[in-house]
């Protein structure tokens, strides 16, 4: 009789990040890590899988899943990288209408520190390593802003629990 394997998490950082060494040279762009990542789950002895990924990981995933559909099972990503066809907007319903309003907003109100971050991150490096109250200001905002608090923030999450 045959034992099925345990399904077990696999969650690489990307190069730099957590727990990965910074690359040695340029070069490691979405494809080559989502290639690397793919090798990785085939020498682990997984033939297929499942990808999650937010933030720059909707791009790897997403990469994984074009590079290699035969082997990926599915693909989540938070947000979802899917607009709808120009050709439906007037069908739209009244939730999704509302959730591509939410993104227009976070589009235009929410996105700064990532044009920031992109084009002169050492700006804001510097500053949050060097002020405790900048990178309190700077906690504290993204908590607010990312967290449903009804713009009243310690009434979902402690001051405690965001020291």
């Amino acid at each position: 009789m045959r034992t099925k394997r345990p399904v077990l998490g696999v969650c690489p950082s990307l190069p730099g990040y957590g727990f990965s060494d910074k690359p040695a040279a340029p070069g490691r762009g979405i494809e080559r890590v989502s290639d690397a990542w793919c090798e990785l789950m085939a020498r682990l002895g997984y033939r297929r899988f499942g990808a999650q990924g937010s933030d720059w990981g909707t791009s790897i995933a997403t990469s994984i899943g074009q590079r290699q559909p035969d082997r990926v099972a599915g693909i989540h990503l938070m947000p979802p990288l899917a607009p709808p066809d120009p050709a439906t907007l007037d069908d739209l319903t009244g939730a999704e209408r509302a959730a591509l309003a939410t993104l227009r907003e976070a589009d235009e109100w929410g996105s700064g520190y990532s044009a920031q971050q992109s084009t002169r991150p050492q700006t804001v490096g510097y500053g949050l390593v060097d002020s405790p109250a900048a990178l309190c200001a700077w906690i504290v905002e993204k908590f607010w802003s990312w967290t449903e608090s009804g713009g009243d923030l310690h009434r979902v999450i402690t001051r405690d629990e965001l020291l």
